[in-house]
């Protein structure tokens, strides 16, 4: 395929088409093969060389991975002789060929999102030393360190991921890590522990998750507005309750009330409470102290109310309901035994209609998206399920409570089913 000379001048002299850089190729993508996934594949120096003279000055997003190359050692070579390190915006590291070879004399002063599922301390200090534009770091896995890394001289707000399987033992400070930060805005830990040493305070930051990592020391974050717990714990006591004035979403998977006990919360728009014990016994004794003693009133005023893999009864998910007379919006998945009495409830009046005069006004009227999952129904009511459902929007609709939107899954295998 031929082009003209005008179009051929344009595209090799268009520094951003060329930024994309990938040394070395996918496990099954042959060795010829120049380009995937947008990034240009670079085997040899001799078209590293070339790819970065058309990049030009462009910034660069750069992966380094090296399972098909003979000799990476040179093509990085090729890079500190071309300072290309000082283009590069963003660096993903997806092997662990930094074990052997290292990126001395390289400099990040334009780098921004950097991905390392293998680093080393030497590669982390270079980093942080000349990082200063950083805006995002996830950090896989690192070679034993005596300390953690040193985030000062960043000067952006900063996302932190940390999934250190090694994080466990002393050689690796936590606290050090994300305590070196000036303006970290959101973290994410994954399967730590990190020990009470006092109590940690985070003025910027704004969103906070935490996957299967115990913390033993208190917090005090101010400003956060998103607060994330999987299989997880932070020290709550009921004369040291966690205080968030300013959080708006609040997601608890797969813990306990005690974990999550006395946190204060001001108003919190989306509440997010997944795989609670299948019991359901135990499940609704855990929902009603989560929600009676830990995060109320803050759940009161809540918009947005997820319930995911969780056992529950009518009584108890009308008593929720009728509670947060705000919600507009229900997503409900789980073991949930409904009967005639919440559709009537959610109707504002018995089914079928009798009289004009038995309406009244229904729970949650501001709602608009009720999305209805059920596993486990009874045989006895599931027939029925999607006539009352159906019949409740109706009448909502005809007495000024319309919904935009209500879905409706009868079995784990069955179809989405439309109401609306």
């Amino acid at each position: 395929m031929q082009v003209c000379r005008q179009w051929k001048f344009a595209v090799l002299h268009t520094g951003r088409l060329w930024s994309k850089i990938r040394l070395g190729g996918l496990e099954s993508s042959p060795s010829q093969q120049r380009r995937v996934d947008g990034y240009e594949l670079c085997h040899t120096p001799h078209r590293l060389k070339k790819i970065l003279t058309f990049a030009a000055d462009a910034p660069l997003d750069l992966v380094l991975a090296f399972p098909r190359i003979e000799s990476p050692k040179e093509l990085i070579d090729t890079l500190r002789t071309s300072k290309a390190c000082f283009q590069i915006r963003s660096l993903l590291i997806e092997d662990d060929w930094i074990q052997d070879h290292n990126l001395d004399g390289f400099e990040f002063p334009a780098l921004e999102h950097a991905v390392l599922y293998y680093s080393s301390p030497s590669l982390n200090m270079q980093i942080m030393k000349s990082a200063y534009r950083l805006r995002y770091f996830d950090l896989a896995q690192v070679e034993k360190s005596e300390h953690g890394l040193d985030f000062t001289n960043v000067l952006s707000p900063l996302e932190l991921n940390l999934r250190l399987q090694n994080c466990m033992h002393a050689d690796f400070s936590v606290r050090q890590t994300i305590c070196s930060i000036p303006h970290l805005i959101r973290l994410s830990l994954y399967a730590l522990a990190v020990p009470d040493t006092g109590t940690l305070t985070f003025p910027t930051l704004q969103s906070l998750s935490l996957h299967n990592v115990r913390l033993g020391c208190n917090l005090v974050c101010p400003s956060l507005k998103e607060l994330c717990l999987f299989h997880s714990s932070i020290p709550t006591k009921r004369d040291h309750p966690l205080i968030l004035p300013s959080l708006a979403c609040l997601k608890l998977e797969d813990i306990s009330d005690a974990d999550c006990a006395h946190i204060r919360a001001g108003s919190i728009d989306t509440l997010y409470l997944s795989h609670f014990q299948y019991d359901t016994r135990r499940s609704e004794l855990m929902l009603e102290t989560l929600l009676e003693e830990a995060i109320k009133p803050g759940y009161l005023h809540s918009k947005r109310l997820h319930l995911y893999a969780v056992s529950i009864d009518t009584h108890l998910l009308f008593d929720i309901l009728r509670q947060m007379n705000v919600l507009v919006e229900i997503h409900v998945t789980g073991y949930v035994q409904l009967t005639k009495p919440f559709f009537e409830a959610l109707a504002g009046c018995s089914l079928p209609v009798k009289s004009a005069l038995s309406h009244a006004a229904p729970i949650c009227p501001y709602l608009q998206v009720f999305a209805l999952a059920l596993r486990g129904t009874t045989l006895q009511t599931r027939p029925y399920v999607a006539s009352w459902f159906k019949e409740a929007i109706e009448i909502r609709g005809k007495e000024g409570y319309p919904l935009k939107e209500a879905s409706l899954q009868e079995s784990e295998r069955g179809a989405w089913v439309h109401l609306l």
